[in-house]
């Protein structure tokens, strides 16, 4: 009788898991969106592990108590779980993902606190008392992990309401559309400045210091916004030291490589300059094409040498 009600147990909790897992596999395995909504979706694909290896850790333990004992089901969902969660990175690359350590950290995160939550939730003797401590930690961290998230669906809307201006750098959201960029060396680091003798204007400015590369410095994604309705793209840049050459690109949705976006030096002089560009002059600027102005996705400032690391300050980009 007891081997039946196992049976039964088991033929009802397994479908669920099992479906649990497949959902988890075929949303890991999707590929990685393009356009306006590319960066807060990934964003919320990678907070995503915590919940989803979270929940199927309960699941699998769900199944594990039919033939194990309590304790023994808590050790054994939780290491399946997080081989799940390493399996899943492995067989990403096969799907045009890439695999990511953190992702298998997050999930690891969300695994050990759903199981633990669970555990003591089902305790009444002397670790009772552990209940609500643990739940506040584990609301902390889940929040933790889930302000990027806000913050990059929150840039989304920050983008559609400023249209013409790119950066005015005002809000900290604004960090999340201006992202450092660094390629063959190390990283660059882009942060708000309030130094009044840096800002052009408002409160703030954003400090972009380049990395030891050959091509450094700070892209800022555009979400395919449509540009034809303007006729001019102007920004503000301070420079505090010698002259140097900064290299702008803008690209449109298709993003290919080479001489098929445009680009353009400009010499920055010490002090401040007001650089302002044609966008008639832009959407023609690939040599064997027309920009797409309907669909711009990126503007890149940067320098391209492997040269000492170099400071600017960027304020009030702007579309007129």
């Amino acid at each position: 009788m007891a081997q039946k009600t196992l049976a039964t147990n088991t033929e009802k909790r397994l479908p669920a898991t099992l479906g649990v897992l497949t959902i988890i596999f075929v949303l890991a395995c999707l590929p990685n969106l393009q356009g306006v909504l590319a960066w807060p979706l990934s964003a919320s694909m990678n907070a995503g592990h915590f919940f989803a290896f979270g929940l199927l850790s309960l699941f699998l333990h769900w199944v594990f108590t039919c033939k194990l004992s309590t304790q023994q089901a808590y050790w054994v969902a939780a290491l399946s779980a997080i081989l799940l969660a390493c399996l899943v990175e492995i067989v990403q690359p096969w799907f045009h993902r890439t695999q990511s350590l953190q992702d298998i950290s997050t999930g690891a995160l969300g695994i050990l606190s759903f199981l633990s939550a669970h555990y003591l939730w089902q305790r009444t003797g002397a670790l009772a008392w552990l209940k609500w401590p643990h739940t506040l930690l584990v609301l902390m961290l889940a929040f933790y992990i889930i302000y990027p998230v806000v913050m990059a669906w929150y840039s989304v809307f920050w983008r559609w309401q400023h249209e013409t201006e790119l950066g005015n750098f005002e809000e900290i959201v604004e960090l999340q559309l201006w992202q450092p960029y660094s390629w063959r060396g190390t990283a660059a680091k882009v942060e708000f400045t309030d130094n009044k003798y840096q800002v052009f204007r408002g409160k703030n400015a954003l400090k972009v210091e380049t990395g030891q590369a050959v091509s450094s410095g700070v892209n800022y994604d555009a979400g395919d916004r449509d540009w034809r309705p303007y006729n001019t793209l102007s920004f503000h840049i301070f420079n505090p030291e010698q002259a140097f050459n900064l290299v702008l690109r803008v690209y449109d949705k298709a993003k290919l490589a080479k001489h098929n976006n445009y680009k353009k030096q400009f010499k920055i002089l010490p002090g401040w300059q007001n650089i302002q560009i044609k966008l008639s002059d832009i959407e023609q600027g690939p040599r064997q094409r027309l920009l797409n102005m309907s669909a711009i996705r990126t503007l890149s400032f940067s320098i391209n040498s492997a040269s000492p690391t170099r400071i600017f300050y960027l304020d009030h980009v702007y579309l007129e």
